[in-house]
């Protein structure tokens, strides 16, 4: 019986590479839900915003996107443009870091 490198290398790419595109949609995803609750603080109506919805716009949303429609919910004048964009930066490291402490460190795993 022989051992193919080849093939184990093969093999720890497509699940490396599975598990590190698994962890990005979910950071997506729930940097998109945590933005969406941090706008919920800003509308007289909170009810008007479910976050589990903004959460599933990444299927078919780019980042930019749901950033622009999120932003387009808060009242004028309800929020400035750094805090804004402060916002976001927030949402993006706790998604993150959250994420991180669930699932562990997206970087590859060596072969042993």
């Amino acid at each position: 019986m022989r051992f193919d490198i080849a093939r184990a290398f093969f093999l720890k790419q497509e699940r490396e590479t599975a598990r590190l595109q698994d962890f990005l949609f979910r950071h997506r995803a729930r940097t998109a839900r945590l933005l969406a609750e941090w706008v919920r603080t800003k509308l007289d109506d909170p009810s008007a915003l479910d976050p589990l919805e903004a959460a599933g716009w990444t299927i078919e949303r780019d980042d930019a996107s749901i950033r622009a429609s999120l932003r387009a919910l808060i009242p004028a004048g309800r929020c400035s443009e750094a805090e804004w964009l402060q916002a976001c930066d927030v949402a993006h490291a706790q998604a993150w870091t959250q994420l991180e402490a669930e699932l562990g460190n997206p970087s590859p795993h060596r072969l042993s």
